[in-house]
């Protein structure tokens, strides 16, 4: 089947000023991608021959984009001098669509409906028109008879008479075309709807596929345009988005989440939380804070905050009276509420705001092994001087079935803000900097690695239980626990994510059992034992502070540099790696002194490299096909690479193993 496609991309944009004042429509861009690209990158893939184009607003610029793409032999544009209308559009690219079926995309539509059905629905129905429709109560106004056709479109959304006998729907802004419907469409200016009509009254018939449930945004409204960029960074599992060509990161502040695209400047300290700065954008210094808008050449436009629970119970957490009173001493229903995102963990967290105070509130099912670990780890790290996220009040496990008023265990926290070291790390740095936040970090490790675990000084009476400072019984990061890292980096990733068999299965859990038996075998000290860059907070500009430590455990340090200075989330340069561990090295010499061997710390990393980039190609396995966060799968090839180079190294002593990863790497035996 011969396909042409046709894109509308000439109109004012309204509903979007001032921004498109300022920018055309079609080249909106969301997380650097305009709009007019996503939608060819839809529609590519259906073979069309021809996409046409209509440009007319800043129509210099669209053309200029076009001609510039990867797009530019696919895409022939028609220019309107003065607007004709999607109909009198259509028409004026009779060209390419007179000889063809041809679809019809709006630009300002994002949606995962299903192109190719639609076209093989139309092509088998013998429509002249087929309509991608679903219900959406606010644009209903569609009238279909019960086979689906459709029979009449009204100007409103009126409600259905009890006489009616004709189901309402709105038109998704996506069709397949028969090229005669070229033939109801006047000469000059007309819409789609009056072709329509004037269609159905020559007796042609116009059918409908129905797409409710499938995803779809109208990005023509500066609200619905911020949603879909929010949800674009939530499918990627990010926080920010930042153009590398932005220079201006030493100025920022970053809280909440926020989009930076191209050739927007910040010139002075400003504090950025759910904000949007657009092409042209200009902050200075005299705006110390921004929250919850989208930013221009010379406008600021407020949006709703992302991720704010529904005032519906259903939809919101189950958050326990007596809790909130404790933090904000005021009741729950004065509370802002909106959901947190925290890469792999499986227990939801949520922003509480109450005017300028906030905190977050963690709640846990009440099978969570590592609930009260949590809980007391804060307590004994803080008392440690250690920055980590301060536990400000929480409901006891006792209190909890007491009470039997939650179906988990639930505590509130500082709030510590949305921008970890990962995010920090995507605003473009300079070396030194990068340097210094590390050092910082390092600082904090050691300080974990080398306290002493007979604390006799902390006070342990005249506070609740729940907060008394006691040091903790950490679990031991031993031999069975890297055995079974060992195991789930076979079953998740191996097996599961690269479907690949094991034919020396005896030999690879030979390999298996000495790497774990050399691992346990080095000194050991209490290590967060996933202190990646996920897992550290920066707090106003440079202040590092520690999350996700309830898995703290006592084990080799070296598993902590390995997480850190080779995190498949961000790549180090090595001479920089080389000189952090060099600094490591020198503050653990001068706390431990000559009790701590350099050498065999250095003999270490290499083996808890190997150890930590199974774990984590195992977890980035488990969490995109068990968990359903696809996102995990693009730090997959960082972290093969890295196990690939580290088992060259060895391959002598691990040829199995080496073979098996090497074997995966180039040949891609992935889904």
């Amino acid at each position: 089947m011969r396909l042409n496609v046709f894109i509308p991309a000439a109109g004012l944009g309204k509903r979007l000023q001032p921004i498109t004042n300022h920018l055309p429509k079609p080249l909106l861009p969301v997380l650097g991608k305009p709009l007019l690209e996503r939608v060819i990158e839809r529609v590519a893939p259906l073979g069309a021959a021809k996409i046409g184009v209509n440009t007319h607003h800043f129509q210099q610029q669209v053309s200029s984009w076009i001609l510039g793409s990867k797009y530019a032999g696919q895409v022939e544009i028609f220019y309107e001098k003065d607007l004709m209308g999607t109909g009198g559009a259509i028409r004026n690219a009779g060209r390419i669509l007179s000889n063809s079926t041809f679809l019809v995309h709006n630009t300002d539509i994002s949606s995962n409906i299903d192109l190719e059905v639609l076209i093989e629905v139309h092509e088998s129905s013998g429509n002249l028109v087929t309509l991608a429709v679903h219900d959406h109560p606010e644009l209903n106004n569609l009238r279909l008879d019960a086979t689906g056709l459709l029979k009449d479109v009204t100007r409103s959304q009126e409600p259905q008479t009890c006489k009616s006998r004709l189901k309402q729907a709105a038109y998704t802004g996506i069709a397949v075309y028969r090229p005669d419907f070229i033939e109801h469409i006047p000469a000059g200016s007309s819409d789609m709807v009056s072709c329509w009509l004037k269609a159905l009254a020559s007796g042609a018939t116009i059918g409908t596929v129905d797409v409710t449930g499938a995803e779809w945004k109208d990005l023509g409204r500066p609200d619905s345009f911020a949603e879909t960029v929010w949800d674009e960074l939530r499918s990627q599992g990010e926080r920010v988005f930042i153009n590398q060509e932005f220079s201006g990161c030493r100025h920022v502040i970053f809280q909440g989440i926020t989009v930076i695209e191209a050739k927007a400047e910040v010139t002075g300290p400003v504090t950025f939380e759910n904000c949007i700065l657009l092409p042209g954008a200009l902050v200075g210094a005299t705006k110390s804070k921004q929250r919850n808008r989208i930013i221009g050449p010379d406008y600021s436009i407020e949006i709703p905050e992302p991720n704010v629970c529904s005032e519906n119970k259903d939809s919101g957490p189950e958050i326990q009276e007596k809790l909130i009173k404790k933090v904000f001493g005021a009741k729950k229903d004065r509370l802002s509420v909106s959901t947190l995102s925290f890469g792999g963990s499986d227990r939801s967290y949520y922003r509480l705001r109450l005017g300028s105070r906030s905190a977050v509130l963690m709640i846990t099912d009440k099978t969570d092994p590592d609930y009260e670990r949590q809980l007391q780890y804060s307590i004994f790290f803080n008392g440690l001087g250690l920055p980590v996220s301060r536990l400000i009040a929480a409901a006891s496990i006792e209190e909890t079935i007491q009470n039997n008023a939650m179906s988990g265990h639930s505590a509130v926290f500082e709030d510590l803000g949305d921008f970890s070291l990962y995010s920090w790390m995507k605003c473009r740095r300079q070396v030194e900097d990068i340097e210094s936040m590390y050092k910082k970090v390092l600082e904090i490790i050691v300080k974990m690695h080398t306290f002493s675990t007979a604390v006799d000084s902390f006070p342990t009476t005249g506070k609740p239980a729940a907060f008394r400072l006691e040091t903790p019984k950490f679990r031991k990061f031993d031999f069975d626990h890297l055995c079974w890292e060992s195991s789930y980096f076979l079953r998740e990733f191996v097996v599961g994510f690269c479907r690949q068999d094991i034919a020396d299965s005896a030999f690879l859990d030979d390999e298996f059992h000495r790497l774990a038996v050399e691992v346990d075998s080095y000194p050991k000290r209490v290590i967060h034992r996933d202190c990646q860059s996920q897992n550290i907070m920066i707090v106003q500009k440079d202040r590092p502070y520690l999350i996700d430590y309830q898995g703290a455990r006592i084990g080799p340090p070296a598993y902590d540099l390995a997480s850190l200075l080779w995190d498949p989330y961000i790549k180090i340069e090595e001479n920089l790696r080389e000189r952090l561990i060099l600094f490591y090295i020198k503050i653990r010499t001068e706390i431990d002194g000559d009790s701590f061997d350099q050498s065999l710390f250095r003999r270490s990393i290499l083996p808890c490299l190997l150890q930590r980039h199974m774990q984590a190609l195992g977890a980035y396995a488990f969490l995109s096909m068990t968990k359903g966060k696809e996102y995990f799968e693009k730090f997959i090839p960082g972290a093969l690479g890295m196990l690939c180079a580290e088992l060259e190294q060895v391959k002598d002593r691990f040829p199995v193993l080496y073979g098996l990863v090497r074997k995966i790497r180039e040949t891609k035996i992935m889904r």
